[in-house]
């Protein structure tokens, strides 16, 4: 209870407690489309002609690809991060006019937990089940003139970039075991999908 609230104080008093650090991430998904299809019972001939038509159009479907633009904006605190989520742009493989609305998304990065804030307020913990384990691979590389280095995870699906000068606070929702200074990029691979996230501003 103790930590909900601490948490609907940072989210609801933001001038009481200053960003150390405020960055925008621009993050760019893809992934096959993973759509089930619910049986109807058909109750007359017209019926089942179009029952088969939407279950071929759903196999059709299954072959495609989403795309969706993500802009992250995080308010980096000395014990905690925000990282607010709206979708610019979002795209289904050879359908034009396919772009949908979505809502944005805020969560809460604390004691290496992550936890989102529902829309009636409530905060709820998010469960990891990815590989939060990484090992250094020796590769750098520099990003808005901060040097980080290449980190892999033990199952090879997700690679971080780190930079040591920054607080490992400034991260955009990776958990790691044992951080190695601030994330400034990630790349997810794992069941046909990619992400690829990278810091493009940083505002201290």
């Amino acid at each position: 209870m103790k930590l909900i609230l601490s948490f609907l104080l940072l989210l609801y008093s933001p001038y009481k407690a200053k960003p150390l650090y405020r960055a925008i991430f621009r993050t760019e998904i893809s992934t096959t489309t993973k759509l089930t299809f619910k049986s109807l019972e058909p109750k007359s001939k017209e019926d089942s002609m179009l029952l088969e038509f939407s279950k071929q159009f759903m196999d059709n479907l299954e072959t495609k690809k989403i795309f969706v633009t993500v802009t992250d904006s995080l308010s980096i605190f000395s014990d905690s991060t925000i990282i607010i989520s709206r979708v610019l742009s979002s795209q289904v493989s050879d359908f034009p006019n396919s772009s949908f609305k979505s809502k944005s998304s805020t969560l809460i990065l604390k004691d290496n937990k992550l936890f989102a804030k529902e829309e009636d307020g409530r905060i709820s913990l998010i469960e990891n089940n990815r590989n939060a384990v990484f090992q250094r691979t020796g590769e750098k590389e520099t990003i808005l003139d901060y040097t980080t280095n290449k980190y892999i995870n033990s199952d090879s699906t997700i690679s971080i970039w780190c930079c040591e000068k920054l607080p490992y606070l400034f991260n955009p929702g990776i958990l790691v075991n044992d951080p190695k200074g601030g994330i400034l990029k990630y790349e997810i691979f794992e069941e046909g999908q990619k992400i690829t996230s990278i810091a493009e501003k940083i505002i201290k």
